[in-house]
């Protein structure tokens, strides 16, 4: 779980991440567990991933990172968000993504916030699995699917997790192709985000989705919302759940 040796202190904290979590989106899949993730060059103890089936009006799986939010020390700041990814199921993929993604706010220092892009693969392994990575390099890797990068943006579930030291939320992680992401270099991510939330796509992450500008109707609606204001289209897409 950690290359530093935990306080009393530091367990406690930690635990009562876990907890707050759990009482928000209820047990884990399968219950009590956590996967541990561990750096050579880095630093974040208690670094993991918690898995979430899907619940209520959730029709997704939900991942999210548990490491961020966990200050060393009583008084340490802290992040005010963990990473997410929302799926069709609890595939290895989704953690890799989680590891990659922990990794690159790591390395930049948290130099991470909504709205970000960042360039993303999915692939085959030897064994033909299906796997993810936080790169542009495409050249040796047997590509699958039409993702090519993904957003950063708050859950639509907008959960909230209260702790002791106040409370911290998730940022989810969305693929996106690379049509996609012309769409939000047109106008703004949010307003490709609106769009894939009123197609129906909303905040899922699927090696195989087709474009969403492929979809009946798809363009109609863009047509309406490129004409929104940015402020206008943040309202809108803080409505969607």
């Amino acid at each position: 779980m950690s290359e530093l040796k935990p306080n009393a202190q530091w367990l406690r904290l930690w635990n009562e991440r876990g907890i707050a979590v759990q009482k928000v989106l209820g047990a884990t899949t399968p219950p009590g567990e956590v996967f541990p993730f561990h750096w050579n060059d880095y630093l974040l103890p208690g670094a993991s991933a918690m898995t979430f089936a899907p619940r209520g009006g959730r029709s997704e799986w939900l991942c999210m990172s548990l490491g961020l939010t966990q200050p060393l020390e009583k008084g340490d700041n802290a992040n005010n968000w963990e990473f997410c990814v929302r799926s069709r199921g609890p595939m290895p993929w989704v953690r890799q993504m989680l590891y990659d993604l922990l990794t690159y706010y790591l390395s930049e220092k948290g130099q991470v916030e909504r709205g970000m892009y960042l360039p993303l693969v999915f692939f085959l392994d030897r064994s033909g699995e299906i796997c993810a990575g936080l790169t542009e390099d495409r050249s040796r890797l047997n590509v699958v699917g039409e993702m090519n990068g993904l957003y950063l943006w708050d859950d639509c579930e907008r959960s909230e997790f209260q702790v002791s030291s106040g409370s911290f939320g998730l940022l989810t992680a969305i693929a996106v192709t690379s049509d996609e992401d012309r769409l939000a270099q047109e106008a703004t991510p949010p307003h490709l985000l609106l769009l894939l939330a009123e197609m129906g796509v909303g905040q899922l992450s699927d090696p195989h989705r087709e474009s969403v500008t492929r979809l009946s109707g798809a363009q109609m609606k863009w047509d309406s919302i490129r004409q929104m204001s940015h402020d206008d289209v943040v309202r809108v897409l803080q409505q969607h759940g």
